[in-house]
């Protein structure tokens, strides 16, 4: 085998090696936002008080936590009576920390094709005094939610999609591209 094959063997095992064991890896890591700053990133900024949360099953770092919302305030975008918001399980995989049922908090969150989503770096917090004054100033006082379920809500409930799945896909594709990419190489090598 030459050299250019051994390098392209070599670095095909290195990426399914990484792809396998990747999960276990994982850490999150946030850029060190402002209120005002995740407000402005954020499609949805409202205060309620957790009414459910529902854990996806198994174990992984990546699934999916749903957090239902009785939603009392809407700072930013169109926020229903009842919200439900999307985050990983684990705060390794980026998931927010530390929120149970009766918990007041602010929400930032991100629209997805699922639904709504929210992650630890996205500013969704317990809703302290401090925060929500903090939250007022950069984004006015807010006003009642719609009456009713968000329709984003429901998608995000029924969607089924978790992390892992896609990270497998994701993974998939990327060996496939360094596959390409190694032959690709190995054949310019030889010409």
């Amino acid at each position: 085998m030459g050299p250019a094959r051994r390098v392209s063997a070599t670095g095909t095992l290195a990426v399914l090696l990484m792809a396998a064991g990747a999960p276990a890896a994982m850490a999150c890591s946030c850029a060190d936002l402002s209120t005002a700053e995740a407000g402005k990133l954020a499609d949805l900024v409202a205060s309620g008080t957790v009414t459910t949360v529902q854990r996806g099953p198994g174990s992984s770092s990546g699934e999916r936590v749903f957090y239902t919302l009785a939603v009392d305030k809407s700072f930013k975008g169109e926020a229903w009576q009842t919200t439900t918001v999307t985050s990983a399980a684990s705060g390794a995989s980026c998931g927010v920390q530390g929120i149970d049922e009766g918990d007041d908090i602010v929400l930032f969150a991100s629209e997805s094709p699922g639904g709504w989503t929210t992650t630890l770096c996205d500013g969704t917090a317990p809703a302290s005094p401090a925060l929500l004054q903090e939250v007022e100033k950069a984004l006015g006082a807010g006003k009642a939610p719609q009456e009713g379920t968000d329709p984003k809500a429901a998608r995000a409930e029924g969607s089924g999609e978790s992390a892992p799945r896609l990270f497998g896909a994701a993974a998939i594709g990327f060996v496939v591209a360094a596959a390409v990419a190694g032959v690709v190489l190995a054949r310019q090598r030889r010409g």
